[in-house]
């Protein structure tokens, strides 16, 4: 990726992985949602009768990621721009403000709209350890704090029923945000 701009400002970068079909076993697709990061929407299609008895289904899985570049000093602030990828982290502050001990507010939107009761993951990039974990509320809002400067990533995975024509059984979309914070 090469790109001189000719004009001080934010620039949102992303990129989207194309959609992969992987097929699986029932019992593999129940623990891979468990152990991805998304043991909430294993149980809800649970309860739900949702989740596979077949002996094999099909998942599709594509995974999308945004950051925001600061080029120059001042300019235009890009930073609440939409990619418009179906699982997207809108941030509700210029994160290029953060510092450490801050707090970031995104809002998590699927197909544009706001996406309440989904966990989302962050952590220090290069870290090793538990990661910090938060509900999205009824608008998509979380809200996570930065303890200390340096890279840092959000991430989700959200996993629905695919659309009956679609060739999958189940659609996966994952989503990350990459910010840096600055010292305090």
């Amino acid at each position: 990726l090469e790109h001189r701009p000719a004009a001080a400002g934010q620039r949102v970068v992303v990129m989207a992985l194309k959609p992969r079909l992987v097929r699986d076993a029932a019992a593999a697709f129940r623990r891979y949602m468990e152990l991805e990061g998304a043991p909430e929407l294993a149980a809800r299609y649970a309860r739900e009768g949702l989740l596979p008895t077949t002996d094999s289904i099909v998942r599709r899985y594509a995974k999308y990621a945004k950051t925001i570049v600061e080029v120059g000093a001042g300019g235009a602030r890009a930073f609440s721009r939409t990619a418009g990828h179906p699982l997207e982290f809108i941030p509700q502050s210029d994160p290029a403000t953060l510092r450490a001990g801050d707090t970031l507010v995104v809002q998590l939107r699927y197909r544009s709209a706001p996406l309440g009761g989904a966990m989302i993951a962050a952590g220090a990039a290069g870290e090793r350890g538990p990661e910090a974990r938060h509900p999205t509320d009824a608008k998509g809002i979380a809200s996570v704090v930065m303890p200390h400067a340096g890279l840092w990533n959000v991430r989700t995975i959200h996993i629905v029923p695919s659309d009956r024509e679609s060739g999958a059984d189940w659609d996966v979309h994952w989503s990350t945000l990459v910010v840096s914070v600055s010292p305090r």
